[in-house]
């Protein structure tokens, strides 16, 4: 119910077991950029780079979807 403050709170405490519950988040929600970029920094700490990987092909299906979005945020 509060996916930002969770994927904050793993990277934070860099608990990777819990990188396959951030990589569902991100899949259930590829339009929230701001979880994306909160997942982006929590992947890095944890130096999980299959998911930054996946983040960074979410965030370019979502630009090639909608190139505009880009100009509005």
């Amino acid at each position: 119910s509060h996916p930002r403050e969770f994927v904050h709170a793993v990277g934070r405490t860099q608990a990777a077991k819990h990188t396959d519950s951030i990589r569902a988040l991100i899949r259930l929600q590829p339009s929230d950029w701001e979880l994306l970029s909160l997942a982006a920094w929590a992947m890095g700490r944890l130096g999980d780079r299959a998911g930054l990987a996946e983040v960074r092909e979410l965030l370019e299906q979502e630009l090639a979807s909608n190139p505009l979005r880009l100009l509005v945020e």
